[in-house]
């Protein structure tokens, strides 16, 4: 059995809390459920009007973390990983 290395939307979708993985889904006009089979590779690649859409919301969630938690100098420590559509990218 090939091994396949977690996904960064897997990682960002543990770290993040119930609030704001709603938050994201909500605004990427999709379910959490969706982001859960992207992250595991259970889905292909998405439209890309969808992948924009969820790399702009969790890009929003983790700067609105980054500023509440008071981290802007070191963003790394607010744990949420920044996604580009290439991280959306499940053919690799």
């Amino acid at each position: 059995m090939k091994f396949k290395a977690r996904t960064k939307l897997a990682e960002w979708l543990k770290v993040a809390t119930d609030l704001e993985r709603s938050q994201v889904a909500l605004a990427a006009d999709t379910s959490i459920n969706y982001l859960y089979q992207l992250a595991g590779r259970h889905r292909k690649n998405p439209r890309l009007t969808l992948a924009l859409k969820i790399v702009d919301a969790a890009n929003t969630v983790r700067n609105a973390r980054v500023l509440r938690e008071g981290c802007e100098a070191t963003p790394e420590r607010c744990a949420l990983p920044l996604l580009t559509v290439y991280d959306l990218d499940l053919d690799n």
